[in-house]
């Protein structure tokens, strides 16, 4: 575009709006040398809207440059004037206030704090006028706060992601610390993991058995804590008295555990304890890190996330930006939950389970679990880190005797053991059995074999079935 030079009476308003900076990146786009040129720095206002501009003027004038890179023949400031009622002398000295690139980064910048500023302004008010309303719902107020927080924190995402970038050689020779583990080989730094099963089967023995193994830096089950790990253990829906009992039943030594249970929180504030709340996930985190805790056990997702549906797979997005963060500080998360009808998932939506490092199912053992304590299988229905060996199906046990100390005990079980439970709990195809199980169907068909041999299976067409064993 051909420069020239002209006064300019295009107005200059005050106010909140930085008009200097919406000048700067008009006159920068304006002072292209060409099509492609104009294209390149139009790239760069990523995230540039209509709202960036308080001058009327300029706003329209925005809007017809972006057009102009589009149309066919070359972009001319007549054309321009012609869209925006703009007087071409305007147009012209406009063009000529910023004549080189030097400061355009910094006019990008300083429009979109400017932006964000006036959002922010915005967000205050209205907060204000919600404090002062009781009309207004206290959560929506909050989560203008929160709105508003955002405003205060946010700046271009470009930005952010081209100082991440990380060329093939920087990744070869960048340095990364390895997340340790906390148990076993599958119980890492910063993992996400499930803990399901049916009501009453002994979800909490479970939990609490990990958490006093990870916090004592003993053993529980199979796995091995090789060192005491900070761990705080978020209980929504036990008795103080219960978690007290079973506590005291599974401590063998003082280590670095600490409880919140729902009933003391309630009893201290008079507040219910409600993890879908922004607000109550803020104060979380900054208890987590301001404690150095290392394990996190969430006990249970039903009492401890009000209000999300649990078949609404967007309703989790209210959930898990925030246990992200936690992965991001490193901080592993343990969540409780109860298994749907028929016992072999989740109850609710199965996104949860993409972000999950490991999932264990617990389930009922074809023994019962006629005892004073609990009794159950564990299974892993998915893990990315630890061993195969290691992640088998195991039978715990935890018998408590006459001095209210439980007895942990455990046994691995065989394929053809798996193999019988996952038929007990309905899963009767070979493809879906070999998805259970983790191994090929020719490996489940040459299970099922020794089990027909062994006269406690038989195959009607493509399904399994169980002989009982008063009929074999």
């Amino acid at each position: 575009m051909q420069m020239m030079n002209a006064p300019t009476t295009i107005p200059r308003p005050t106010g909140t709006a930085d008009v200097e900076s919406e000048r700067g990146v008009i006159s920068n786009l304006l002072n292209s040398y060409d099509r492609d040129e104009l294209t390149a720095r139009l790239n760069r206002c990523e995230g540039v809207g209509l709202d960036h501009f308080t001058d009327q003027r300029l706003r329209g004038i925005w809007g017809e440059v972006k057009m102009a890179a589009h149309r066919e023949g070359e972009v001319n400031l007549i054309e321009i004037g012609d869209k925006t009622d703009a007087p071409l002398a305007d147009l012209i000295a406009l063009q000529n206030e910023q004549p080189t690139t030097a400061h355009f980064g910094t006019m990008l910048r300083r429009l979109g704090w400017a932006a964000a500023k006036r959002g922010m302004a915005l967000e205050a008010s209205q907060i204000m006028e919600g404090c002062h309303s009781l009309d207004q719902d206290p959560v929506a107020v909050l989560e203008r706060v929160e709105r508003l927080r955002t405003l205060a924190t946010s700046k271009s995402q470009a930005d952010d992601m081209k100082a991440s970038l990380l060329s093939g050689e920087e990744l070869s020779g960048l340095k990364i610390i390895s997340r340790e583990t906390y148990l076993g080989g599958w119980l890492r730094e910063g993992s996400l993991g499930y803990v399901y099963g049916p009501r009453g089967l002994g979800k909490t023995w479970f939990s609490l058995g990990l958490s006093r193994a990870i916090a004592e830096g003993s053993a529980f089950g199979p796995w091995r804590a090789m060192h005491p790990r900070r761990v705080l253990y978020v209980d929504g829906e036990m008795p103080l008295d219960t978690m007290q009992e079973r506590d005291n039943a599974l401590r063998t030594s003082t280590a670095p555990i600490h409880f919140l249970n729902h009933e003391r929180y309630f009893e201290k504030t008079g507040k219910a304890f409600n993890l879908t709340q922004p607000d109550t996930q803020r104060s979380l985190s900054k208890l987590l890190i301001e404690t150095k805790t290392q394990v996190v056990v969430l006990d249970n997702l039903s009492c401890l996330f009000s209000g999300v549906a649990e078949n609404d797979a967007d309703a989790w997005e209210k959930v898990l930006p925030w246990l992200l963060s936690l992965r991001r500080h490193r901080i592993a998360v343990i969540i409780v939950h109860h298994s749907g009808r028929a016992g072999t998932h989740m109850r609710g939506t199965s996104r949860r389970e993409d972000a999950a490092t490991w999932v264990v199912r617990l389930t009922e053992p074809s023994t019962g679990n006629d005892i004073d304590g609990a009794r159950f299988l564990a299974v892993f229905t998915k893990n990315r880190d630890g061993s195969g060996d290691e992640t088998q199906p195991i039978e715990l046990t935890f018998l408590r005797g006459s001095t209210g100390k439980a007895e942990v005990s455990f046994k691995r079980m065989s394929p053809l053991d798996e193999l019988r439970q996952w038929l007990r709990d309905g899963v009767v195809s070979c493809s879906d059995l070999a998805e259970a199980m983790g191994i090929s169907k020719p490996r489940v068909s040459k299970l099922a074999a020794m089990a027909i041999k062994a006269g406690w299976l038989k195959k009607n067409g493509r399904e399994y079935e169980l002989i009982e064993s008063s009929t074999a």
